[in-house]
């Protein structure tokens, strides 16, 4: 962003990269509560069960898992608590 004459500023932030070549759709989400899992796949609930290895990306409570498509099979992945 420019900020005027020849002053610029930038900025930065730490994302968590994955690869899943699984994942057909360009957005999956895994909502997880109460320890049952929901998938959905750009932003449809496909009644699918949720792979464990993106289960296991978000530890454990209750939580969302979304991961959005950079480029090929390469994912950003983000997980919120609920």
């Amino acid at each position: 962003v420019r900020r005027g004459g020849t002053l610029w500023a930038i900025g930065v932030a730490r994302i968590a990269v994955v690869e899943l070549p699984w994942v057909a759709a360009d957005r999956v989400e895994v909502t997880v509560v109460d320890g049952e899992a929901s998938l959905s796949e750009d932003g449809l609930e496909t009644g699918r069960i949720a792979p464990g290895a993106l289960l296991a990306l978000g530890g454990d409570g209750d939580r969302v898992i979304a991961a959005e498509r950079i480029d090929g099979d390469t994912f950003r992945v983000s997980v919120d608590r609920l």
